[in-house]
């Protein structure tokens, strides 16, 4: 059933894209390297092996900006069978900040939920992030994308031990395209 909510409300985000035609943009990115870090209640922790991913978003406005940003990571720890998969819906919002005409600093901040996947487990969390990145204009309506997403989840479990507070380093490259 959370998969189909995530469904509805990407296909959402892309109606609205569709519907609106200025100050409106599309940004699409590969994470080809990512680190998530997992400490439970108890004095335990997992750190990944590596990890991987990939993200789209919606954002409305020039300078300042709000939108939303589906992504999906795909986490290694250890010798475990399994990965740890992780599908982020956030609410975000931000400004460009002009270093010079073809190139801007952005800076968001975001907040929304996580559905996490381990093995046949799966519960949504909620999760909260910052984003550092640039971007350079190649022309008017394209621009190149890259910069790191710095994101916390919280995992309540009924066994206060199993508890934990995740960190993710999400590093990405990617491009945005105005509408």
């Amino acid at each position: 059933m959370s998969k189909k909510l995530l469904v509805i409300l990407v296909v959402g985000i892309l109606a609205l894209c569709a519907v609106f035609a200025s100050n409106h943009s599309i940004e699409v990115s590969v994470s080809p390297f990512s680190f998530q870090k997992i400490k439970l209640d108890t004095p335990a922790e997992y750190n990944s092996k590596y990890g991987w991913g990939v993200k789209a978003g919606y954002r409305y406005g020039s300078n300042l900006y709000v939108g939303a940003d589906v992504s999906y990571s795909n986490y290694k720890y250890g010798e475990e069978k399994n990965h740890y998969l992780v599908w982020t819906l956030m609410a975000k919002g931000g400004v460009l900040v002009d270093v010079c005409k073809a190139f801007k600093l952005d800076l968001g901040l975001g907040a929304g939920a996580d559905l996490r996947v381990w093995g046949d487990l799966s519960k949504v969390y909620p999760t909260a992030g910052f984003y550092l990145g640039g971007l350079f204009n190649v022309s008017e309506k394209v621009g190149v994308t890259a910069g790191a997403d710095l994101r916390f989840a919280w995992q309540d479990n009924k066994v206060k031990a199993y508890s934990s507070m995740d960190t993710d380093v999400i590093c990405s490259l990617g491009a945005r395209v105005n509408l």
